[in-house]
């Protein structure tokens, strides 16, 4: 999710209201750790909310008896970094230091671009009842274009699959699927 996160419902928020976050370590001594910290609860919070109302519906699908011919898909377009090398947000991130460096011609003083694994990998999830099995992880790096054609592909494979199909049912050799862990990012 982006900012602004808060408000969210009371349940979502409990649990991370009080918390003291691990930041992530940077070569910055600077680094604004009290905002850091209030951002990464605030964050947090709206990822349990988001997470919260994805059950919701996995939920309904099974309770209307859908689950077992829907396929579910949720994903993002860009990782996040909170705190990571002195950047918050995603690929054009802030710095989020106490003294900022100056800015250049062509990046703004707040800004400051970037292209680390916090910013480019990106949550997916996957719920194919019958074709993948739960708890399976892939560990190969596959990109959100993967998924282009997925209303053209069914689940028989009358059609050609896509490289994201193949992955997900495992017909090709070093995969593995996790419907919790699965990290999409662009290929170098």
């Amino acid at each position: 999710p982006h900012a602004k996160w808060l408000p969210v419902r009371p349940e979502d928020w409990a649990p991370f209201k009080d918390l003291d976050p691990e930041i992530p370590k940077t070569i910055y001594d600077d680094i604004d750790v009290p905002k850091v910290k209030k951002w990464t609860r605030e964050y947090l919070a709206a990822v349990k909310s988001v997470d919260r109302n994805v059950g919701r519906v996995l939920a309904l699908l099974d309770e209307l008896k859908l689950a077992g011919n829907t396929v579910v898909i949720f994903t993002s377009d860009h990782g996040y970094n909170m705190g990571h090398n002195g950047i918050w947000h995603k690929g054009n991130g802030h710095w989020i230091l106490a003294e900022l460096p100056p800015g250049t011609k062509n990046v703004p003083r707040l800004q400051r671009p970037n292209m680390y694994d916090h910013s480019i990998r990106v949550p997916t999830a996957v719920r194919w009842p019958g074709v993948v099995k739960p708890g399976s992880v892939i560990t190969r790096t596959i990109s959100n274009l993967d998924l282009k054609g997925q209303n053209t592909c069914s689940a028989d494979n009358s059609r050609e699959a896509p490289k994201w199909q193949k992955l997900l049912t495992g017909s090709r050799a070093a995969t593995s699927l996790s419907l919790r862990q699965v990290r999409l990012a662009p290929r170098h």
